[in-house]
């Protein structure tokens, strides 16, 4: 038989959808959800521009922590919900591991040794661009 919290959780989860809130977002949110962290230092931010339909290249995007972190975005061509439809790629060179995520934002710890690096990437207040943050955070 369930026990506080966890029917806590599921009341208000229920008492959240009977007020319109779509289950999937109570889900993701569920997902993401995590205890604070405490990481050192300003995270580093960089802007980049969000590819519109055509090739890739490989200028595109931006890259973190002299090139280990690669982070790339595109939309299709006449394309403006980034929300839903951008395709964002986050590259790893230390893992040998790409990730294909869909919609912005996004958020992403990636392990490195004894750090936890906290991404975040999310549509720049500029149209046409995205900006990827990222914050090192000590394990433990």
């Amino acid at each position: 038989m369930p026990r506080p919290p966890f029917t806590d959780v599921v009341a208000i989860a229920a008492q959240r959808i009977a007020a319109g809130v779509a289950p999937e977002r109570l889900m993701e949110v569920l997902r993401v959800a995590d205890n604070p962290r405490r990481c050192e230092g300003r995270p580093i931010i960089r802007r980049f521009a969000i590819r519109f339909g055509g090739a890739s290249s490989a200028d595109e995007g931006t890259s973190l922590m002299d090139g280990l972190l690669r982070i790339t975005t595109a939309m299709p061509a006449g394309a403006e919900d980034v929300a839903r439809l951008a395709s964002v790629t986050v590259t790893t060179s230390w893992n040998g591991r790409t990730e294909n995520l869909t919609g912005l934002p996004q958020r992403l710890v990636l392990p490195m040794g004894n750090l936890d690096l906290e991404l975040a990437i999310t549509a720049s207040d500029l149209r046409g661009f995205a900006q990827a943050a990222l914050a090192t955070c000590p394990r433990g």
